[in-house]
């Protein structure tokens, strides 16, 4: 309990109702954690899609529209096709030295600047991330881990 000036006033008992309310806060069971349901999420999204709220200009990390064609070709869906369809062929394990463990890159053959829409899969080989930084000789990063060997 706090008096007229907030500060807390000593010696008061906090009424087991409050407890029982900041038990299930801490639980994350209060009515306002509680999940959206599908229809509004629905509502929700449709919202954010008719304002455009991030689309372009309007997105805090929008900078002219100046993605370079290698970053628009990454993310199409017949490269991801082509990428995904690399990591089946070679079962998902690295060619090199056989790991499946790691995360796992889809290394071009041939090189991805001057052939950037060869998207053959014969093109491409399954390396851990390790390997690819060898192959290339420097940091790369590890990208994407796959589990869904299906």
């Amino acid at each position: 309990m706090r008096d007229k000036f907030g500060r807390f006033v000593k010696g008061h008992t906090v009424p087991n109702e409050w407890k029982d309310k900041f038990s299930d806060l801490l639980k994350g069971n209060a009515l306002h954690t509680t999940p959206h349901s599908e229809e509004t999420k629905l509502k929700i999204s449709n919202s954010h899609k008719e304002s455009g709220r991030f689309k372009k200009e309007k997105n805090p990390n929008w900078n002219g529209g100046i993605s370079s064609s290698r970053t628009a070709f990454r993310g199409s869906t017949e490269y991801k096709k082509w990428r995904q369809d690399v990591f089946k062929r070679d079962k998902f394990t690295c060619q090199h030295c056989g790991n499946t463990k790691e995360y796992l890159h889809a290394h071009h053959l041939k090189s991805f600047a001057e052939e950037m829409d060869n998207v053959d899969v014969s093109n491409g080989l399954t390396v851990c991330y390790k390997c690819h930084e060898k192959i290339h000789g420097f940091k790369l990063g590890k990208g994407s881990k796959y589990y869904d060997k299906d």
